[in-house]
């Protein structure tokens, strides 16, 4: 499922929450940019591979959950743990997408082994 978030009152999803914490796959588009319909087309596309939490955020209007993550322009893919930036990928392919689900299962490692 994609979620988007189009200002940063819907950005409930990406901070700390009184439940379990939650891994969600964070994409940062600017919309317009070629880059960023191509890297949403690509991010469908791929949702098939299991039950990922999606959340598409337009670093315009929702500027202030943008720049918490430390994005200024999209596309940016990153990995949101409990309202912790895990890892980001500024290039939106396969490969980098795989990239980023590998970096953020040795973070969430790491945090269990802490």
């Amino acid at each position: 499922m994609i979620t988007a978030i189009d200002n940063d009152a819907q950005a409930e999803c990406l901070r700390p929450s009184d439940g379990p914490p939650e891994l969600t796959f964070v994409l940062f588009i600017d919309p317009g940019e070629p880059m960023c319909d191509k890297a949403i087309d690509k991010l469908r596309a791929m949702t098939w591979r299991g039950d990922l939490r999606i959340a598409v955020v337009d670093v315009h209007r929702a500027p202030q959950t943008a720049r918490w993550f430390g994005v200024h322009t999209g596309p940016a893919l990153a990995a949101v743990y409990d309202a912790a930036l895990l890892a980001i990928e500024h290039e939106c392919s396969e490969e980098a997408f795989a990239r980023l689900i590998a970096a953020a299962r040795e973070q969430m490692d790491l945090m269990d082994w802490v």
